[in-house]
C-alpha cells in the first residue's frame, strides 16, 4: 500500500509584523494535525531560538535557513538582486526545486510577487500574476480578483484576471461555469469608468460566462462567483470592511454586555465580524497566474490567521489547483466569440 507524503509547505517565518514569534506557533499547531510536513525559512538562529520556546519533538518541521528580508519600501526585483538569500526568495526556490509544494508569506506583497513570477514561472498567456480571495463569509465561494497585487491595470489585464478568477472557482470550489462580473458604480451597460466599460466590451466577447456589472451592494449576497476590479479599488474596498467589521464587533460588543454575559456578547459579536471580514479565516489571498501555489497574507496576521493560510496552502496542494487552473485556463482563456 502506498502512503501519500505529506504536503510539503515552506513558510516565510520572517514576514509580516510579528515574525517568527507568530509564524512559528502556527507552524507547530499546523504540524501537529499530522496534515502537512513545514519548511521553516528564516534567520536560523532565531527560528531555533523561537521553537525552543514550544514543544515539537518527532513533528514534521524543518528549519531552512535564509538572510534577511524584503521590506515593503523596498524595490522588489532590486532588493532580490541585492540578498538572493532572503526569506522569500529561498521560499521561492523550495517550490521551484521541488523540494516545497507550496509557500505563504506575511511579508511584502510586490516581493512576492516578483520572486514567483521571475523564478516560478507565470501560466501561459498571462503577464502578471494577481491576488485574489473570498471578500465576505456570507458569500464564502465568491472571490474578488484583484485585492491588492495592481494599482493600475489595463483592460486586458483585468480579462486575464477574470479568466484566472474564472478557473480557480472551477478547479478550487468545483462551480461549473461560474458567473463573473465586474465591480462598477451601477448594473447597467454605460456606467463605469473608461477603464470598465472597455473591459466589459472585451469580456462580453469571450467565452467566459459574464453576466456583466454588479454593484458593491451585491457582494454580499453572492451574486456572482468572480468579481473583477483593479487592485487599487480591492484593496480599499478589503480594508473598509474590516474597518465596519471592527467597528461592529466592538460597537456590538459594548451593547450586548448591558444585557449578556461577557463571554456570550463576544461570542455573538466575534460571529458577526467573522461574517462581515472572513479574511482571517482564509489567512490570505492565493497568487493567481504562477506556476506555483503561494498564499499572501495580511502582515498584521497573529498565529489563528497563519494556520489558516497554511491550512489555505494545504487545500490548493490536494486539489492539484495548477494543473488544474492551467488545464481550465486553455479552455476558457479569452478567445473572440464571432456570435456575440
Amino acid at each position: 500500500m502506498t502512503v501519500n507524503p505529506l504536503p510539503r509547505i515552506a513558510i516565510d517565518t520572517m514576514g509580516g509584523d510579528f515574525g517568527p514569534s507568530e509564524t512559528i506557533p502556527a507552524a507547530i499547531e499546523s504540524a501537529s494535525n499530522k496534515t502537512v510536513s513545514i519548511l521553516l525559512v528564516g534567520d536560523a538562529n532565531l527560528v531555533e531560538k523561537e521553537l525552543a520556546k514550544h514543544p515539537h519533538d518527532n513533528l514534521p518541521i524543518t528549519v531552512v535557513p535564509s538572510e534577511g528580508l524584503i521590506p515593503e519600501t523596498s524595490q522588489p526585483v532590486q532588493a532580490m538582486r541585492n540578498n538572493p538569500n532572503a526569506s522569500i526568495v529561498v521560499c521561492n526556490e523550495l517550490v521551484r526545486s521541488k523540494q516545497a509544494d507550496a509557500y505563504i508569506t506575511m511579508g511584502s506583497t510586490g516581493a512576492a510577487m516578483a520572486c514567483s513570477s521571475l523564478m516560478l514561472g507565470l501560466m501561459d498567456g498571462i503577464d502578471r500574476p494577481v491576488l485574489g480571495g473570498v471578500l465576505l463569509e456570507s458569500a464564502p465561494h465568491s472571490i474578488l480578483v484583484d485585492i491588492g497585487s495592481s494599482i493600475d491595470a489595463r483592460p486586458s489585464q483585468l480579462v486575464d484576471f477574470a479568466v484566472l478568477g474564472s478557473a480557480f472557482v472551477q478547479a478550487y470550489f468545483q462551480i461549473h461555469n461560474p458567473k463573473v462580473a465586474l465591480l462598477s458604480i451601477g448594473a447597467e451597460e454605460n456606467k463605469g469608468n473608461k477603464q470598465v466599460k472597455e473591459t466589459s466590451e472585451l469580456l462580453a466577447k469571450t467565452t467566459i460566462n459574464f453576466i456583466g456589472n454588479i454593484e458593491g451592494h451585491d457582494l454580499p449576497f453572492g451574486k456572482a462567483d468572480v468579481v473583477v476590479c483593479d487592485g487599487f479599488t480591492g484593496n480599499i474596498l478589503l480594508k473598509t470592511i474590516e474597518g465596519i467589521g471592527s467597528v461592529l464587533y466592538n460597537q456590538l460588543s459594548d451593547e450586548l454586555n448591558e444585557h449578556l454575559s461577557d463571554e456570550i456578547s463576544k461570542k455573538v459579536a466575534g460571529a458577526i465580524f467573522k461574517t462581515i471580514s472572513p479574511a482571517e479565516k482564509w489567512g490570505g489571498g492565493p497568487l493567481f497566474g504562477i506556476r506555483g501555489i503561494a498564499i499572501v497574507g495580511h502582515g498584521r496576521f497573529k498565529r489563528s490567521g497563519i494556520s489558516n493560510a497554511i491550512n489555505t496552502a494545504r487545500m490548493a496542494i490536494e486539489a492539484n489547483i495548477v494543473d488544474a487552473m492551467q488545464n481550465d485556463l486553455e479552455k476558457i482563456r479569452a478567445k473572440i466569440d464571432p456570435s456575440k
